[in-house]
Formats: structure tokens, sequence, C-alpha cells
């Protein structure tokens, strides 16, 4: 066999911050760029040094043990092999051999040695990586890490429910003074009239109390029917818009804006994603009993600190309703279906006279027909039985007198006192049945007179009932808009998360390894790797992108986070 000459080139390195558990490689554009790298970083040369197999674990230096203390990382090449690196991880400290020789135990850097060099990954499962732009509402993929603990900043509410006004709604024609057409507002049906009273126009609640109280009395002194069908409280906003108050011009529909916050309760992230749900989110909620969870992200063409639109539906009727729901948000341009609803406004109650309710309804004017009904038919009873009884008197009169007369001449003393008995008979049934007609007479009198009595003492009619609202009272009740998010430190801490290690992904495409500035993190699953290299080192290379690997871009800093520390906050900004 013939003798070679050892020509192999041993260079080992101090400071190299990378070992096999491939937490942790330096990116290289090119292999020139990884050499220059690396050779401003060499420690020590071992030039003609024996040949070293790429499947060997270790490798003699002619250097004594001591001076190799601190040495983690080497690289050779073989000039059977041409200018190709070899680049491995020190395993454990230099071995003494003897003064002038040292064993070194190394297993082979993959990435660094196959990958920089010739590796290329082809699509697959992305789960998570730095974006290379971190615009808003861009990636939203969800997060294995978030907070249960939030700030709450109210940003606004509407201006619509400040004042109130009291709605009279009554069968009186609602045509009255109008016409036909003002039954008709928008699309609905307001078959009855709507009186509104201004509970807030500057004058006293008394004064309104007493405005109320005398429309009541007018249709009383009116004798019309104060027929009441609801009594209740709404916005004098809506009543106005709605056209109920005659002076109140009719407006636009009704919007709302509200401007999405540029930091989170006084923290601004380097990351975005914080400003989406679930860290950071708006909150809507009528504080009686209606809420929602309205994401930023979900408004169309939004961008970060631009507005978010609402429009307010609403109706009077039927003791009112109003509807708050968001424009252009989550696809839809007029998202009904995510709307607040306030429609619980509070019920009135009105005192009106039975007495004269029931004189306007046409009780005095019945009741009298019914009297003057009764007193005609009793004159005609009576009339017939008098005139009946005057007849019997007339006829009993004369059989007494007959019977009288016979019994007078002797003739028919019998028979004349029979005549006598049957004249006395029918005297006594006329005078009988005259009484009788009168009696009749008096009671039917009576039984109206009783009506009478009983109408004028009947209690006064309440109409409706009070049901009271302290969100009415306090003008608490109102469409609230509130901005949430994570609290500082759990803000910070996510914020952190995001700068070390990316965004989750979960997309099929080719990952990021460049893009930022300091470091970019990258982990697939069922990663492939093409390129010329052995199959076991692609095999190891896919393990090791599935299992999460940093590229660093200073081969001076890796692992060294605290580099890019702005403010006691992680930063890995876009470059």
């Amino acid at each position: 066999m013939a003798y070679v000459v050892p020509n192999s080139v041993i260079q080992l390195f101090k400071g190299i911050n990378l070992d096999n558990r491939y937490m942790h490689t330096v990116y290289f554009a090119n292999e020139q760029a990884q050499d220059t790298a690396f050779t401003a970083k060499v420690f020590k040369t071992f030039n003609a040094s024996q040949f070293v197999r790429q499947n060997a674990t270790q490798v003699k230096v002619e250097c004594d043990s001591t001076e190799l203390q601190g040495v983690t990382y080497l690289r050779f090449k073989n000039t059977r092999t041409g200018t190709k690196w070899y680049y491995a991880f020190v395993i454990g400290a230099p071995q003494y051999v003897n003064e002038n020789t040292s064993l070194i135990t190394f297993e082979i850097d993959v990435m660094q040695t196959w990958f920089i060099q010739a590796g290329n990954v082809l699509p697959c499962l992305i789960k998570r990586e730095h974006s290379n732009t971190d615009t808003f509402a861009e990636n939203l993929e969800h997060e294995p890490i978030g907070s249960d603990v939030y700030d709450y900043d109210e940003i606004n509410n509407t201006d619509y429910f400040d004042e109130y006004s009291v709605i009279m709604s009554t069968s009186a024609d609602p045509t009255a003074g109008g016409s036909s057409t003002d039954l008709i507002k928008y699309g609905l049906f307001c078959g009855t009239t709507l009186n509104a009273y201004d509970c807030n126009n500057g004058t006293e609640a008394g004064t309104i109390a007493n405005e109320i109280l005398n429309q009541l009395g007018s249709w009383d002194k009116q004798q019309q029917t104060a027929d009441i069908i609801d009594l209740y409280t709404f916005p004098t906003a809506f009543v106005e818009h709605w056209g109920i108050s005659v002076d109140a011009p009719v407006a636009d529909i009704l919007n709302h804006v509200v401007n999405q916050p540029l930091n989170l309760h006084g923290y601004t992230p380097k990351n975005k994603k914080l400003f989406t749900y679930p860290y950071c989110f708006l909150y809507g909620t009528t504080k009686n009993g209606d809420s929602h969870i309205y994401k930023w992200e979900y408004w169309v063409g939004t961008t970060l600190g631009g507005d978010a639109t609402f429009e307010l539906l609403y109706s009077p009727l039927g003791g009112g309703m109003v509807e708050c729901f968001p424009k252009d948000y989550n696809g839809i341009e007029e998202n009904i279906d995510e709307a607040l609803v306030i429609d619980n406004f509070p019920k009135n109650s009105a005192n009106i006279d039975a007495y004269q309710a029931w004189v306007a309804a046409g009780g005095q004017t019945r009741l009298n027909n019914q009297s003057e009904l009764t007193r005609n038919r009793n004159a005609a009873t009576i009339i017939s039985t008098t005139g009946n009884a005057a007849l019997e008197i007339a006829s009993g009169t004369r059989e007494v007198i007959r019977g009288a007369g016979m019994m007078a001449t002797g003739v028919g003393a019998a028979s004349g006192a029979v005549h006598v008995t049957a004249g006395l008979n029918q005297y006594a049934q006329a005078t009988a049945q005259s009484l009788n007609a009168y009696a009749d007479v008096t009671e039917a009198n009576n039984k109206i007179a009783y009506q009478w009595n009983d109408v004028e003492y009947v209690p006064n009619i309440v109409v409706g009932k009070n049901t009271p609202s302290l969100g009415v009272s306090f003008k608490t009740l109102n469409f609230h808009f509130i901005n949430c998010c994570v609290r500082n430190d759990e803000a910070k801490r996510i914020d952190d998360f995001f700068s070390m290690y990316g965004y989750a992904t979960n997309r099929i495409k080719t990952p990021n390894i460049t893009g930022r500035q300091y470091w970019n993190f990258v982990q697939t699953e069922n990663c492939q790797i093409a390129g010329d290299m052995p199959a076991s080192s692609k095999e190891a290379i896919g393990r090791i992108f599935d299992g999460g690997i940093t590229f660093w871009h200073n081969i001076n800093q890796i692992g060294n986070y605290a580099q890019s520390v702005t403010s006691g906050t992680v930063n890995n900004p876009i470059v």
C-alpha cells in the first residue's frame, strides 16, 4: 500500500455557541459567507493532519489538552474531498494522550455541513415561523399561548340615550291633522296615534307630568274615549328621528363610529398580532343583559387604528326597540346577526277617572236611553193597568148596584147578594192591579238610580303598569364599547414569545429562514430536504426542522436574545 502524506486541515473554535440539540444554527447566504465567518473565529489550525473520516467520532491533534480547554467546535477538510469543509460539535473536553497529543471527540453538524452548503427545504406544513410581513389582521392563526387577565378601557358610547321622552299610544284617529301616508314609517304600519312628551326640553318634570295629565283630562272633558293602548319611555333622539315630534327634522341613518386604540392600555407591542383576538378585542354591551365580542381584525378594510362603524335601527312601536349592528364586519355588509339589542324600555302608568271614562265611552247616553225607555214602558203599563182596573171597578160597581137593587125590592135576594160579592171582588182586583203597576214602576226607576250610583263610585282606572329601569334613571342604558386587552405584564410576556418564536402558521409553503434582523425561528411537520447530501443527513435535517430551530444571522450573537431587548421587551424587527 502506498504511503499517503497527511494533508488534512483541522480547525478548532472557541465561542461558537452551537450544540448537538440543534436548537440554534447560523444562517449564511452561501458557502463563501460561511467560510469567511468561521475563518475569523479560528482558535487553532492543524495542517498536515491525518485523514479524517466523515463517520469518525474522534480525531487526534498535536497539542497539549490543557491548551484546548474551552474548545466547543471544529471543522476539517481533506485534500481528497476538495475544498469542502465538514463542521462538527466538540463533545466533552479534549482528552490527554501525551504531552503533545490530544484526543477530541466530535459529532458532525449536519446543518452547517450539508444544509447551509447544499440543502433546500421543499414546500411542507409550516407550523411556526417569523412572518416577513407583520401587517395588522394578516396573521390570525390560533396560538398556544394566551392570558385570561384583561384590562378594560371604555372607548365611548352612543349619544342617543342621554334624553328620554314619554310616548303615549292611543286609539285616536292617527290621520287627524295628517294623511293616510303618515301611517307608514320605514315600512312599519302605525295604526295608532303616538303622542310624544319630551322630558328633557328644559321644563320641569312636574310641568311635563301636568301636560300629560291635561291631555288625559281633555279627553274626559270632551267626553272622548280615553283609550290608552300603551305608555312608555323612549329615547328622545329616536323619537325626533322617527318624526313623532312635529317640529323635528328627519335625519339620515344613525351611525356610530368606534376608533381602535394604538396601544394596549399604555403598552405598545412589537408584534401586531397582539392587537387581534384574543389578546385585544372590542366588547360591546348594553349593561342590561345583552353583550357581544367584536374582533377588530374582522372589519373589512380596517387598518391598525382604523374606524369600526355601527348602524342603529329602531322603532318606537310596541314599547320601543333599538338594534346596533356592525357594518362591513366579518364579511357581511350589514351584520344584523351580531347586533346588540335594547328592547326593555320602562313602561309607565296613567290614572283615568272611571266615571268620566264611562261617560266618554257613551255610558251616560246609554243609561239615559234606558231610563227613558223604562219610563215610557212603565207609563204604558200604568195606563193599561189603570184602564183595565177602571173597567173592572165600573163593572163591579154595576154589579153592586144591581145586587143592592135586587135586594131592596126583595126580588132575588140571594142573587143580589151574589152580584154584590162579585162586584166587590172585581173592585178589589182592580185596585190590586193598579198598586202592583205602580210598584213595578218604582222598582225599575230604583234600578236605574242604583246604576248611576254604582258608576259614580267606581275606582279610577289605572292604564299600564310601572316597570322602573335603573339603566334609564342613571343613564347607564346605552350601547357601550370597551376595548379589552391583556394586562401589560401579560402582553409583554406574549410579545416576547412572538419575537422569539414567531407566529403559528399552519400552511403549506417553504419556510422563512431570513427576513428578521437577528434571527428566524422555523418549525415544520414532515419536512422534506432536497440537495446533494447523504440520505441520513436529509433525514436528520428534516427531524431538526420538525422539532423547531432558530437561524441566527450573526455568528457572534448565537442565542443572545438580550441583544434585541429594548425597553425591557424582546424586539426582532423585519429587515
